[in-house]
This record gives C-alpha cells, sequence and structure tokens, in this order.
C-alpha cells in the first residue's frame, strides 16, 4: 500500500522522457553528432544536450536522473562555489 508520502515523492520525480537526435542543431553547438535529451519533473522540463551515439547519451541521461531523484530523496544537493578574485 502507497503512503501519502510515497504517492507525494513519485509525483516529484524526475523521469527521462526522450533522447532524440538533436535535428536542427543548435547554432551555438559544434558539428558533430548531438542528441537532445529531456528529463520531466512536476511542471518543470530539463532539457541537455551530449555528444556521442544513441546508447551512451541515454546511459548518461538516465544516470543523471537517478543523480536527481537521489538528491531530492536524500535532500543532498551540492554545488560548486567560486571566489571573485
Amino acid at each position: 500500500m502507497n503512503t501519502k508520502q510515497d504517492v507525494e515523492l513519485n509525483v516529484r520525480k524526475y523521469v527521462l522522457v526522450s533522447v532524440d537526435r538533436a535535428d536542427p542543431l543548435p547554432t551555438w553547438l559544434p558539428d558533430g553528432d548531438w542528441f537532445r535529451y529531456i528529463i520531466w519533473q512536476g511542471n518543470s522540463k530539463l532539457e541537455g544536450y551530449k555528444i556521442g551515439s544513441i546508447e551512451e547519451v541515454t546511459e548518461y541521461a538516465e544516470t543523471v536522473t537517478e543523480d536527481l531523484n537521489e538528491r531530492m530523496r536524500t535532500g543532498k544537493y551540492t554545488y560548486t562555489a567560486t571566489k571573485k578574485q
């Protein structure tokens, strides 16, 4: 049986929805074999580009999705701050 917390987590879970060849290729990317991946979470859409084979990019996007869900589950968010000099 799902608890209310389980249901809420499922609603907020990140989900990889697509990995497709980037066509047309955005002008800001150098030529290459680029793929675009889309990850949804609620009303939020994360879109990324990665060069490689469809299998490599799919594996990468699945790892990103798992990492995002793990961070949300544990509440551990990290970032790198840079100091201006």
